[in-house]
């Protein structure tokens, strides 16, 4: 059992275990794995950091911040001594803990973390790396929320620039990338600047989701669908803080488009389950939306102007629905 290979196991079901939500578990199999791998390898050794992180981020999701910044903390010292390969793996650890120390309301102390993060990726990974693009983002963030958005500013433009080199203009990442440029325009009073950008996001992101959308599996939609939400919202208040006839339309248009789209999603994922069930249930569910369309007509359309016919009629509506959700 205190063998290095026994650890692996334990490590996986653990990692099984945490992504299917089930924590208990998981924390109890990476806890042993942690002990056989410092019992066998040592506490310093880089495999053992390796499960530190994996503890440090069911602790993030969890929301025990202060114990995952703990965790990081001693995957990135174990990492740091180790060098090598194993050092590569420092920055990631590094922007971890600037991230929590950002969501505990310490913007102050994550930035010189931060900015070592920057300094690590860009001498290991080089300028124009993904991971370096995270750490402009990152300390872009630790310095708008420290009141420094002008120079926050900078940052974001570079990981958007790398980022849409990278991965593309259309890339999800990038597109929320600029959403984010695109509120510190608008705060910094860049209302324009801040529309262009808004602008260019909606058109990447509805490209993305034009190529994509319809070979995804729904839970896939669903998280393109959110992501999409919070760069409309952002669109329509720039419209509205425009108030120009063009934003104003176009606006529109564009929630016109994601209303469709979800309608269409929702169509999509209805007419698949229906294809998973017996014919009876289908056909007593044809019957029932036909039966919430005849109550929603004398409810809000049909006026009857004998009042206790309507309510008669109303409840022999509502008895034919009960009987069907009951066969249902």
């Amino acid at each position: 059992p205190n063998h290095p290979e026994t650890a692996f196991p334990q490590n996986e079901l653990a990692v099984l275990l945490h992504g299917l939500g089930d924590y208990l578990p998981a924390r109890k199999a990476y806890e042993e794995a942690l002990r056989i791998r410092k019992d066998t390898l040592g506490v310093k050794h880089p495999k053992t950091s390796e499960v530190f992180a994996n503890l440090a981020q069911l602790d993030m999701d969890q929301g025990k911040l202060e114990r995952a910044r703990m965790q990081y903390e001693a995957a990135l010292m174990i990492a740091e001594a180790a060098g090598g390969k194993a050092a590569r793996r420092a920055p990631i650890f590094r922007s971890n803990i600037g991230y929590i120390l950002r969501k505990e309301g310490k913007p102050e102390e994550a930035l010189p973390v931060l900015e070592q993060f920057l300094q690590e990726s860009t001498n290991i990974f080089g300028a124009q790396h993904t991971t370096t693009a995270l750490a402009h983002a990152q300390l872009a963030a630790a310095l708008s929320e420290m009141g420094n958005v002008t120079d926050g500013l900078k940052h974001q433009q570079t990981a958007v620039e790398i980022w849409a080199t990278l991965e593309g203009a259309t890339h999800a990442r990038t597109s929320a990338a600029r959403g984010t440029l695109a509120r510190m325009l608008w705060e910094v009073g860049k209302l324009e600047a801040a529309w262009t950008e808004a602008l260019a996001t909606h058109r990447a992101m509805s490209q993305h989701l034009h190529d994509l959308y319809w070979t995804l599996t729904e839970s896939e939609r669903q998280m393109y669908l959110l992501g999409h939400q919070s760069g409309l919202e952002l669109l329509v208040s720039l419209a509205l803080a425009k108030n120009t006839p063009d934003a104003l339309g176009f606006a529109y248009d564009a929630v016109l488009q994601s209303k469709g789209r979800i309608t269409r999603s929702l169509i999509e994922s209805r007419d698949q389950w229906l294809s998973q069930v017996n014919p009876e249930a289908v056909q007593a569910l044809t019957e029932l939306r036909a039966v919430k369309a005849r109550l929603s007509n004398v409810l809000h359309v049909q006026k009857l102007v004998d009042l206790k016919e309507q309510n008669q009629l109303v409840s022999l509506i509502r008895k034919e629905q009960a009987a069907l959700e009951r066969k249902l």
